[in-house]
């Protein structure tokens, strides 16, 4: 009897991305030896793994796109989440440095304003 790599993982509908029938209902066979695995098995592995890899970052897309709709649902509401959340997004989006038009680079707010 074939085991699931995933159980349940191959039915999941995170959003728009439909994920029926993404993963394989084959694996390895526990009493299998790593020797006596035969290339084929090694080749459907592998692509067993990158289409795991290619799923698990649309979930992981999905998931940071439903937190931005909480945070936006949530508004400013002065709780400790936002205002984490926020302060977060101001660090990354936050110039550090510029480098001039002469090639030197400033790093001072003042004159970071003067290049923008």
């Amino acid at each position: 009897m074939p085991i699931t790599l995933l159980p349940g993982y191959d039915t999941l509908v995170f959003g728009p991305y439909d994920l029926t029938g993404a993963f394989p209902r084959t694996a390895v066979r526990p009493d299998d030896p790593i020797q006596d695995r035969g290339h084929d098995t090694v080749k459907e592995e592998a692509e067993a793994y990158g289409k795991w890899l290619h799923v698990a970052s649309l979930e992981e897309d999905f998931l940071k796109q439903r937190a931005k709709l909480f945070l936006l649902d949530v508004g400013d509401k002065n709780n400790k989440t936002f205002h984490r959340a926020i302060k977060s997004r101001q660090a990354q989006n936050m110039i550090r440095e510029i480098r001039c038009a002469n090639g030197c680079v400033v790093n001072q707010h003042s004159e970071i304003k003067k290049e923008a």
